[in-house]
C-alpha cells in the first residue's frame, strides 16, 4: 500500500513538476465544477463563449503584463493605457479618419507610453511602481481631456474592418476570443522559444549574471514595457469595437484585474518564472468567479470581496504547491 501511495504521489510530482501551470488549472477546474453545481445555466456553451469574451481584453493586456513581472518589474498603467487608447481611437473615428489611420495612432500613442516608462525605469532608475502610477495618471488625465468627460457614441459608419473586430464568426464565436487566441500561441512562442524570452527570464533570475553574461538589460526590460503599452492598446481598442462606444471611464480598474491574471497564473513577483499560457489560465479563473456571481444574482458590493478572496485562495494553493515541488527538488 505505502509502495502505490509513493507512486502516485511521484506521479503528482511529476505532473507539477512537467506541466507548472498543473496547479492553477485544477484551481480552475474546481470552480467550474462548483458554479455549475450551484448555477444550472452557468455550464454551457453560450456562456462559456460569453466568459471567453469577458476575459479577452484583461487576457491580451495581461500577456505584455507578464514579460515585465517576470523580468522582476510592475506595471500599473496598462488600465489607463487601455482606456486613453479606446479614447484616442474613438475620437479619430468620429472626426472622420479611417480605422486604417486611427488604429496604427492610437497604438503608436501607446507604444509611446510604454516605451516612456521604460526609459523612466532603466535609464533613470525610478521605481517602476512610481513611474507606471504617474503614467497611469497622466493617461486617465488625457482620456478626460480627449473625451471632455462625455462619451463618444457617433461615428460616420460602423460598417468597417474596425468594427467588425467585435462582431461573431458566424454568428456564434466571438472574433476577440479568436484574436486572443493568436497573441497567446504569438507571445507564448516568443517567451519560451527566443532569445528574447530567454533573456527575459534570465534578467527575472538574475540581473547581475545576465548582464554579466552580455544581455543588455536595460534594453529588453524597456521592450517588455513597450510590449505591455502595446497589448493594453490592443484590448482598448477591441473594447471599442465591440462596445461601438467610449466612456471617459474606460478601464478603470482593469490593471488590478491583469496584475491579479498574472499573479494567479503563477508568474513570481520576484521575476525569473511565469509563462502565457498560466496567465490565460489565471485571467479565466476571475472571468469564472465574475460570471458565475452575475448569474447567482450576488450583489455588486459583495463581488469585489468574493473575487480578491477567491484569488487570494487560488494563489495559496499555487504557492504550495510549487514550494513542495521545490523542496522535493532540493
Amino acid at each position: 500500500m505505502n509502495v502505490q501511495s509513493k507512486t502516485l504521489e511521484k506521479k503528482q510530482f511529476n505532473l507539477f513538476r512537467n506541466v507548472p501551470e498543473a496547479g492553477t488549472l485544477l484551481v480552475l477546474l474546481i470552480l467550474i465544477v462548483f458554479f455549475s453545481s450551484v448555477s444550472g445555466v452557468f455550464f454551457s456553451v453560450d456562456n462559456f463563449l460569453n466568459i471567453g469574451r469577458q476575459i479577452t481584453e484583461v487576457s491580451i493586456a495581461a500577456i505584455g503584463m507578464t514579460f515585465v513581472i517576470i523580468t522582476g518589474e510592475i506595471d500599473l498603467s496598462p488600465g489607463a493605457v487601455y482606456g486613453l487608447s479606446a479614447a484616442s481611437c474613438a475620437y479619430m473615428l468620429a472626426s472622420g479618419l479611417p480605422p486604417i489611420v486611427a488604429v496604427p495612432l492610437a497604438l503608436l500613442l501607446c507604444a509611446g507610453i510604454g516605451t516612456v516608462s521604460g526609459l523612466f525605469v532603466t535609464r533613470m532608475k525610478i521605481p517602476a511602481f512610481i513611474i507606471t502610477l504617474c503614467m497611469q495618471m497622466i493617461c486617465r488625465g488625457m482620456v478626460y481631456i480627449i473625451t471632455r468627460g462625455a462619451s463618444i457614441s457617433r461615428f460616420p459608419t460602423t460598417e468597417n474592418w474596425f468594427f467588425a473586430l467585435g462582431s461573431k464568426i458566424g454568428g456564434v464565436f466571438p472574433v476577440q476570443i479568436f484574436l486572443m487566441v493568436i497573441l497567446i500561441v504569438v507571445f507564448g512562442i516568443v517567451l519560451k522559444r527566443t532569445k528574447f524570452g530567454f533573456k527575459t527570464y534570465a534578467i527575472g533570475g538574475n540581473i547581475r549574471a545576465a548582464e554579466m553574461s552580455g544581455i543588455n538589460t536595460k534594453k529588453v526590460k524597456m521592450l517588455t514595457f513597450t510590449i505591455t503599452g502595446i497589448l493594453a492598446g490592443v484590448s482598448g481598442l477591441i473594447s471599442l469595437s465591440y462596445l461601438k462606444s467610449l466612456f471617459p471611464t474606460a478601464g478603470s480598474g482593469k490593471e488590478m484585474d491583469i496584475v491579479a491574471a498574472c499573479i494567479l497564473g503563477g508568474t513570481a513577483l520576484s521575476g525569473g518564472y511565469g509563462s502565457i499560457l498560466g496567465t490565460l489560465i489565471g485571467a479565466a479563473i476571475i472571468g469564472v468567479i465574475r460570471n458565475a456571481l452575475v448569474l447567482m444574482g450576488v450583489d455588486t458590493f459583495y463581488q469585489e470581496a468574493t473575487v480578491g478572496a477567491v484569488i487570494l485562495v487560488g494563489v495559496c494553493v499555487d504557492t504550495i504547491i510549487k514550494r513542495r515541488n521545490e523542496s522535493r527538488i532540493s
